[in-house]
């Protein structure tokens, strides 16, 4: 019996491939709407390190200032969400979607997770991280602002989870987490979320010194805004992508060393998903 090429996963090049089309469509959107973006995190390095894609990564990054961001998704829910093969999805116009960036998925795929999260009707993706502005005081952004997102990060993914205990936790700590599980549930995951971004507004983007993404990360990891303020056009397989000017000060804050590769059994893709054709 011939096997059906929806029966398959797709390889890492084919997804590699499919990415570049989501990237090309993103670009045509932006260019469109004169939205900026940067190519982010592992992307990045790829295109710095590798002129493409990390070749064991199963992913791609972009980074939005919050107010291109905005304008982006607007521009999406209003002329390409429900109009073809692409959607843009985030807490706001999905139920089912569990992370508070927002995904620019290619709909004619589906994902198959291995963990506990909702795969949201999310296909091949690309990831949009928001940059908020976080003001200009350094010990209050390491300090209370830190802390804050730490704390509701992790209320979100209690929110999230299905399980009441972890194992490692000893019974007192089992004894704690019970009410904070019940409690976290009964408001779910996106009040969390929504608390973090009207925390954020507090905080003037124009007049703010540093910037970083507050709704995700798990540290507090900032930069300074003048890093973003012009782009810089980096090879990315065979097509061109925008970079922050800055892009080795932004790399080094997140990596260090970042043209240094990983050790060897390191090099595989991180993300517990399979991707199918749907025809």
């Amino acid at each position: 019996m011939t096997q059906n090429k929806t029966d398959e996963p797709l390889t890492l090049d084919e997804i590699h491939h499919v990415t570049l089309d989501v990237l090309k469509k993103i670009q045509e959107i932006c260019k469109a709407h004169q939205i900026t973006y940067f190519v982010a995190y592992g992307s990045l390095i790829g295109a710095v390190r590798h002129k493409g894609f990390i070749p064991w990564d199963d992913d791609f990054d972009i980074m939005m200032l919050r107010p291109d961001y905005d304008r982006f998704c607007k521009v999406c829910n209003e002329s390409i969400n429900g109009h073809g093969d692409y959607a843009l999805m985030n807490p706001d116009n999905n139920k089912d979607y569990p992370f508070n960036i927002s995904r620019f998925c290619d709909l004619r795929y589906r994902m198959v997770r291995d963990d506990n999260e909702p795969d949201a009707g999310m296909g091949i993706f690309i990831d949009i991280y928001p940059l908020d502005g976080l003001g200009s005081n350094i010990s209050t952004i390491k300090g209370t602002l830190n802390e804050t997102k730490q704390l509701l990060l992790h209320l979100a993914g209690i929110a999230r989870s299905p399980k009441i205990f972890v194992p490692k936790h000893n019974i007192i700590k089992k004894i704690f987490r019970l009410p904070i599980w019940m409690v976290a549930r009964l408001l779910g995951g996106r009040f969390f979320y929504r608390l973090m971004e009207k925390i954020i507004t507090q905080y003037d983007f124009t007049e703010s010194k540093y910037v970083g993404c507050f709704v995700w990360d798990g540290g507090m990891v900032f930069y300074p805004k003048t890093y973003f303020e012009r782009t810089i056009s980096l090879q990315f397989e065979e097509i061109a992508v925008d970079a922050p000017k800055e892009y080795d000060k932004v790399l080094r804050i997140v990596y260090g060393d970042y043209m240094e590769l990983p050790p060897q059994e390191e090099q595989h893709p991180t993300h517990g998903y399979q991707i199918f054709r749907k025809v």
